[in-house]
C-alpha cells in the first residue's frame, strides 16, 4: 500500500497504519489497566510490547514493497517480541503458581 504511485494510496496506507498502531496501544492499555501500583510497570511492559507488535505487523503486512524496516530491525524486532512474551508468560505462570492458581 505504501509503495503505489497514487499520493493518496500511500496517505491512506500510512494514516490506516498508524491508527491500527494507536488502536492495539489503546486496547491493551484499556483491557489490561489495573489500579495496584506494583501493576503499573507490567501494564506499560505490555503496552509497548503491543506497540513493537504492531509496528511489525504492519511492515510485514501493509509495506509491501517499502521496508519499513531493515532485514536486521525486523530480526532484532521479532526477536525482542518473543523474548518478551516468553518473559510475560514466565511473570504470568510464575505468579500463579505462587499464588496457588492453576
Amino acid at each position: 500500500m505504501f509503495s503505489s504511485g497514487n499520493t493518496y494510496v500511500m496517505i491512506w496506507g500510512i494514516l490506516l497504519a498508524l491508527a491500527f498502531i494507536a488502536l492495539s496501544v489503546w486496547y491493551v492499555s484499556k483491557k489490561l489497566a489495573s489500579e495496584k501500583p506494583q501493576e503499573k510497570l507490567i501494564d506499560f511492559v505490555l503496552t509497548i510490547l503491543a506497540a513493537l507488535v504492531a509496528l511489525f505487523i504492519v511492515d510485514k503486512t501493509l509495506a509491501f514493497k517499502v521496508q519499513l524496516l531493515t532485514p536486521e530491525q525486523s530480526n532484532s524486532l521479532f526477536s525482542l517480541i518473543k523474548d518478551s512474551s516468553l518473559m510475560i508468560f514466565a511473570y504470568f505462570f510464575g505468579k500463579n503458581a505462587k499464588d496457588g492458581h492453576s
